[in-house]
């Protein structure tokens, strides 16, 4: 008998119409009376070009079609199995709306190469049982070829910064502008529930246009959380591991539509928070909105929003930051400042990006031991504004700092230098979200 594995479930709370979940049988369920998402009185249908579902008989396809094909292109070293089970989901959930009572099981063969090689194809075939109330049961089989595309990622010519207001009691929309023509951005975007109840929060792309925009989407995606420095801290590593291997995918951004890219349930006291490096590949003007929205048939009328004055909110050009300096065993400190000094402004309203949040900052740092003895130095972390963490690349290694506190220090590189040596430490990180920023990097004994 064939072997059947799960779909991983981590992407499944960002998504949205209903998530499928586990029922303990070796197979994913579809099914909107248990889901946390909106329940929309919509039929189940494959795309909006199908044949909605009838009354009579449950179905995914096309009348006398009994399978369907769709093509998926994702980016990457060596993309991984749960990587491209993830992307089936999501083009699933896209393309699926619900019918109140209907549930769904998917199926996907366990025999899955471990690793998608860049600039191969593979076909992963689906099984999906559509069964409800009311509604006479099929299978139907879905065909995927997924294909790793040979991609170049390039630095993000502008950030855009979603928090402020941070917080939000109400459904609204907290941002919305549109990406720059063919131009990769950097999107920032933290916020927390402060209200009495759940609300859906959501990051759309929109296509107000009549044609297809196609667009390059590598994201770190963390939350909901109740501790606010932790789910920023989560996102920035999430995010750091996708750029440095290139993991994506190109969402098909047809024209006049909307496209979820995360959707999460917030309850009271929870903080969402995300970074997405999204890269246009033809001309348009697509959009990127986050907003709140109400769970169920709640209210989604929108009210006005109060601004915070010192939080970010907007476009910010040029969001690389390059730092060259130098230790010398026996002189003074290194002190290298993120997120201090080199403050980015709002192209429109000249406000601070206060604390440089979503900025990527490259450091050299040049450690040298003149003496004839072998030396020790310390790299450390240390907050300047209050508790922070950080995520670091250094010399290609992740570096995970926990909460360290104002004026205290954490180690995040050690060298043994060697009589007369002379070292080059490079340093990749970013103020992440929910941390107090800025901090200092100190090279020292």
């Amino acid at each position: 008998m064939r072997t059947w594995l799960l779909l991983l479930l981590f992407y499944l709370c960002l998504q949205p119409h209903a998530g499928f979940a586990d029922d303990g049988n070796g197979v994913l369920t579809m099914s909107p009376a248990s889901s946390q998402h909106v329940e929309k009185p919509l039929a189940l249908a494959w795309s909006k070009h199908v044949k909605r579902l009838s009354r009579q008989t449950a179905s995914v396809v096309p009348k006398g079609n009994r399978s369907a094909r769709a093509s998926l292109i994702v980016t990457g070293d060596d993309v991984s199995r749960a990587f491209v089970k993830n992307q089936i989901v999501d083009y699933l959930n896209q393309n699926l709306t619900e019918k109140p009572g209907t549930r769904i099981q998917l199926i996907v063969p366990a025999d899955l190469p471990a690793k998608l090689p860049e600039g191969e194809d593979i076909q992963v075939p689906v099984t999906a049982k559509i069964f409800g109330a009311g509604l006479k049961p099929t299978k139907e089989k879905i065909s995927f070829n997924v294909r790793n595309k040979r991609f170049s990622v390039e630095a993000p010519a502008s950030l855009m910064v979603s928090n402020n207001p941070e917080g939000f009691t109400h459904p609204c929309t907290l941002f919305h502008e549109t990406l720059p023509d063919a131009s990769p951005v950097q999107f920032l975007y933290h916020h927390d529930n402060r209200g009495n109840v759940p609300y859906l929060f959501e990051v759309d792309l929109v296509n107000n246009e009549d044609h297809p925009i196609p667009i390059h989407v590598m994201d770190g995606i963390a939350g909901p959380g109740l501790h606010e420095l932790t789910v920023g801290a989560v996102a920035a590593d999430r995010f750091f591991s996708a750029l440095m291997h290139r993991l994506g995918r190109i969402v098909e951004l047809n024209g006049e539509t909307r496209h979820v890219l995360v959707l999460q349930k917030v309850r009271p006291g929870e903080t969402v928070s995300g970074l997405l490096r999204l890269a246009p590949l033809s001309l348009g003007h697509p959009i990127v909105e986050t907003r709140v929205r109400a769970l169920g048939a709640g209210e989604n009328s929108e009210a006005p929003v109060a601004l915070n004055s010192n939080k970010s909110r907007g476009i910010f050009e040029s969001p690389l930051i390059a730092i060259e300096s130098e230790y010398m065993v026996g002189g003074d400190y290194a002190f290298i400042s993120i997120g201090k000094d080199l403050i980015l402004h709002e192209k429109d309203t000249a406000k601070p990006d206060l604390g440089n949040y979503g900025v990527l900052y490259n450091i050299h740092l040049t450690l040298t031991n003149p003496k004839p003895t072998p030396q020790t130095v310390h790299v450390m972390f240390s907050p300047q504004a209050g508790p922070a963490k950080g995520v670091f690349f250094v010399n290609g290694a992740l570096v995970k700092v926990p909460i360290v506190g104002a004026a205290e220090v954490y180690p995040i590189y050690k060298a043994e230098l060697a009589p007369n040596e002379t070292r080059r430490v490079d340093i990749q990180t970013m103020p992440v979200g929910g941390s107090f920023y800025p901090v200092q990097i100190i090279a020292q004994p």
